[in-house]
């Protein structure tokens, strides 16, 4: 890697990396003492095939790798605290991404189209998941919540056609409108009690849940029979 693809501006108390070069190819791995990544740092940059993503890193901003057609690989070491809107929006050749234990927000659009993405592991940092975050990609076959998620935002997860299974966690207070598409869904957890006409708005006015099975905890499983609505599930288990 050549150091002069980059451009990194330094203050009393950070160095962002503002600007990276459209000649930059193959792995980019961002120096140790790069405290943020700026907005659209590396937007564009369509030979980069991989990052890495040093734990000095607190911060990537917004629109910093969008469009970045050609990577593959995004390895972010434990420091990272937020992602930006649209920050991988359009990455669409990605395929692994790991997400650390360090961080608490992911912006909106965030990663959206990544559409080969295949499978996401939420750390029990991770608090808030933005609008529409996640939507579009459409191999996502497998995501892990973790407890600590307080909110998943309206269209998260729209549009990941081949997310057969979900479970929500207990620390889970509020998720959005058609967080999730309904067409593919196979089974839904939930370890709280939620009232059957707010999972419906997870989805939208039009799910129906035929071919879905409901696990709910035990303690609500005689609200959850006794409601009118549950007949739109193949069945609801305890």
């Amino acid at each position: 890697m050549k150091q002069d693809w980059l451009t990194i501006k330094k203050t009393e108390t950070e160095a962002i990396l503002t600007k990276c070069s459209k000649e930059a190819e193959g792995e980019i791995v961002i120096p140790s003492n790069v405290t943020r990544i700026g907005i659209e740092a590396f937007s564009g940059c369509e030979k980069i095939r991989s990052i890495v993503i040093p734990e000095n890193v607190k911060k990537i901003e917004n629109y910093a790798f969008q469009g970045c057609t050609n990577i593959l690989c995004v390895k972010m070491m434990k420091g990272v605290e937020t992602i930006g809107t649209d920050a991988f929006n359009g990455c669409t050749s990605l395929s692994s991404i790991n997400i650390p234990e360090s961080i608490t927000y992911i912006g909106k659009q965030s990663f959206r189209n990544c559409c080969r993405l295949n499978s996401l592991v939420f750390p029990n940092s991770v608090q808030d998941i933005g609008l529409a975050a996640f939507m579009g990609c459409s191999n996502l076959r497998n995501i892990h919540f973790s407890e600590g998620l307080l909110n998943i935002g309206g269209l998260a997860f729209m549009g990941c056609t081949k997310l057969t299974s979900i479970s929500i966690p207990y620390s889970v207070a509020f998720i959005g409108l058609s967080a999730f598409d309904y067409n593919c869904l196979k089974e839904l957890h939930l370890l709280k009690y939620f009232p059957i006409k707010d999972i419906k708005t997870w989805f939208n006015k039009q799910a129906v849940f035929t071919n879905c099975i409901l696990h709910v905890p035990e303690s609500s499983y005689c609200i959850y029979m006794e409601d009118s609505q549950n007949r739109d599930f193949k069945a609801i288990l305890a």
